[in-house]
């Protein structure tokens, strides 16, 4: 490896915390290349908005996400974020926070089922049109206890109260036991709506309000907008790992 090499490496290492056979093949094949992706990953951290900690995080969530489920990488993350200081506890609320992304079956499905009741003249099979007593003291301790309402809820909450309420459990342990503070909780929320392979845009909107509203900075989502696109790295480094497993060994 050459001085250069070693050298865009350890920057590497520096910016995104590890390095596996995907980096090694990348460097290796089109080490040009590699060096703008370096520039890229360095942005976000150098800019010192957001810890490396919680860059760590940030990057737990996106990789643990059901839509992605990375294990390798998680491995990484988790090593990476405890290597900077996050405690067993932090890491583990992250994955917590990021298991509430299940829900948008229902957050997306269940208005769209109600409209299509509503146009064949069935909308009374949702449930009532008015909260009745029990629903609507079930909005008011989802409200208590998570921070917010969305219309997206009100069809389910119609609906399902058994299942609304399940959900309002499941969905604010974190925010009655967790460790990490309320701004962080929604840049979990922001991480796995903003990341490519989800880009849920009515959770995004709703989750950065939230983040602003318990004292985050421009800056700081700014940089987390930043920091899951560098993720489209990953293209190059797989398909260059492939690439180079495919070809003779010149040994």
């Amino acid at each position: 490896m050459t001085q250069d090499n070693a050298g865009l490496k350890a920057r590497f290492i520096a910016a995104r915390g590890y390095w596996d056979a995907g980096s090694e093949a990348l460097l290796a094949l089109d080490a040009a290349f590699f060096a703008h992706a370096v520039r890229l990953a360095e942005a976000p951290v150098a800019s010192g908005a957001l810890s490396p900690r919680l860059c760590a995080l940030m990057r737990l969530a996106f990789d643990a996400s059901v839509t992605h489920l990375d294990e390798a990488a998680v491995q990484q993350d988790v090593t990476h974020a405890l290597q900077l200081g996050a405690t067993p506890e932090e890491v583990l609320e992250v994955c917590h926070l990021t298991a509430v992304l299940g829900i948008h079956s229902c957050s997306v499905g269940v208005p769209m089922l109600a409209q299509e009741l509503q146009a064949l003249g069935r909308q009374g099979e949702m449930g009532p049109a008015q909260n009745d007593t029990r629903r609507e003291d079930l909005k008011q301790d989802f409200m208590r206890q998570r921070g917010y309402w969305s219309p997206l809820w009100d069809d389910l909450l119609r609906n399902s109260p058994d299942f609304f309420e399940a959900y309002t459990a499941y969905s604010s342990h974190p925010w009655s036991a967790g460790v990490l503070e309320p701004k962080v909780k929604e840049f979990v929320y922001i991480a796995i709506d903003a990341a490519t392979h989800h880009l849920f845009e009515p959770g995004l909107r709703i989750h950065i309000r939230n983040a602003l509203g318990h004292g985050a900075s421009a800056a700081e989502i700014m940089t987390l907008l930043q920091l899951l696109s560098v993720e489209g790295l990953r293209s190059s480094a797989l398909g260059a790992r492939v690439l180079r497993a495919s070809q003779p060994s010149r040994e």
